[in-house]
């Protein structure tokens, strides 16, 4: 999102694209006659004028060309049936969809307005420019609510360690149950809470100790919501809305923000076997998440607590044959990353905890203790391994985790 704004703000001046777009309405009427640069009845001239990054504020007074522009966002996020980029006459597009998909852009249509240009100024005079996006890198549109909206659904916190470089490990998503459209269709890959201190420690109450530890598996609820009205912390044009529809190869399938969570019901939580925490370098955002232990004893004590009670000792021997996978600190992928690397803190937030300032990232050189999941020799079941914690200094230097030598 922000490297299209950047593009943008470093291209040339306004002026020259202004001049840029008359001149290929000059060529495209000299190439297609009236079609497209004279015939403003025709869908083709507006699909042309809507292809440009930023137009000044005479276009904004033709009336239609604002409702092409929110016609075309409204299909991209509601009416997935249509094939964008293809070639198809807009007239035909309706008969691409099912009743199904047809009342899923009805829904698009009565509930959220596309939040599709921005305003700004330029050697004293007023520009807009594109904010929502559909090429070949970046596919998404942000949407702002038009009237209240409550929601059933399934609320499922996830975490999945052995996720692809584009998806993320740790995640809270949304797929709405009760609607008159097809349940896919309004299906959120990362939802936003209040961030109040009831809204969190109701949450936190019902989520189970292991996944507050960062241990991964995946725990789900019954809810009902409301969609709500806010910016966000990465939002570059801090613009308020309620849904970010995203359908790029790294969008996570969007953000929905919400209000009133009322939890009805836990329906499953499950913790997920050793498989679902990757391996060293198996993810390019969590490289130092396998532990290679280090030291001159025979052993390394896997404590209770910070200097606390022996759980565990683990051999020099069994170093291979086990594994440990480090749940403080490193490159996790989530939908923010507020905390950067402290996957504590990250976990927390991600389930509402309210924001304070925006810490600097945990300092890997210092000596901690950091929290572990130790999977014994032999062993891939979840419920047979062990929490704990183990010192830095007898890890081996990877990135993220320096033994307190090393960093001299």
């Amino acid at each position: 999102m922000q490297n299209s704004v950047s593009m943008m703000k470093n291209s040339t001046s306004i002026m020259k694209k202004v001049l840029f777009v008359t001149l290929s309405l000059a060529l495209a009427s000299f190439a297609y006659g009236d079609d497209i640069a004279d015939d403003k009845s025709s869908n083709s001239y507006y699909d042309y004028i809507l292809g440009f990054s930023s137009w000044d504020s005479d276009m904004m007074k033709d009336r239609r060309f604002v409702e092409e522009g929110e016609k075309r966002w409204l299909e991209f996020g509601f009416k997935r049936c249509i094939l964008h980029g293809d070639e198809i006459f807009r007239e035909d597009l309706d008969l691409l969809c099912t009743k199904r998909e047809r009342e899923s852009y009805e829904f698009g249509k009565e509930y959220f307005r596309p939040i599709w240009y921005s305003e700004y100024e330029e050697n004293g005079k007023k520009y807009f420019q594109t904010i929502c996006f559909d090429n070949a890198a970046e596919r998404f549109c942000q949407y702002a609510l038009k009237k209240p909206l409550k929601l059933k659904g399934e609320l499922i916190f996830s975490t999945d360690y052995s996720v692809d470089a584009c998806d993320e490990a740790i995640h809270v998503s949304f797929k709405a149950d009760d609607m008159s459209v097809a349940t896919d269709l309004f299906n959120i890959g990362n939802v936003d809470f209040e961030r109040d201190a009831q809204t969190y420690e109701m949450i936190k109450s019902q989520i189970p100790q292991w996944y507050l530890d960062g241990l991964a598996g995946e725990v789900g609820f019954e809810v009902e919501l409301e969609v709500a009205t806010r910016t966000d912390a990465l939002n570059f044009w801090s613009l308020e809305y309620s849904v970010n529809l995203d359908y790029s190869a790294c969008g996570g399938y969007g953000l929905l923000m919400t209000k009133n969570l009322k939890i009805l019901r836990k329906i499953d939580e499950k913790m997920f076997d050793k498989d679902k925490y990757g391996d060293e370098g198996s993810n390019e955002f969590i490289p130092n998440f396998k532990v290679k232990l280090d030291t001159t004893d025979d052993f390394v004590n896997l404590r209770q607590s910070p200097n606390g009670k022996i759980l565990a000792k683990i051999y020099k021997k069994d170093f291979d044959s086990s594994a440990v996978f480090n749940l403080t600190y490193g490159e996790y992928a989530t939908p923010d990353n507020y905390y950067k690397n402290d996957l504590q803190a990250n976990i927390q937030d991600m389930i509402g905890k309210p924001r304070g300032e925006r810490p600097e990232e945990l300092d890997p050189k210092k000596p901690r203790w950091i929290k572990v999941v130790y999977f014994p020799p032999n062993v891939t079941k979840a419920e047979q391994a062990i929490v704990g914690y183990i010192h830095n200094s007898q890890m081996k230097k990877t990135t993220g985790v320096i033994r307190s030598n090393d960093a001299k």
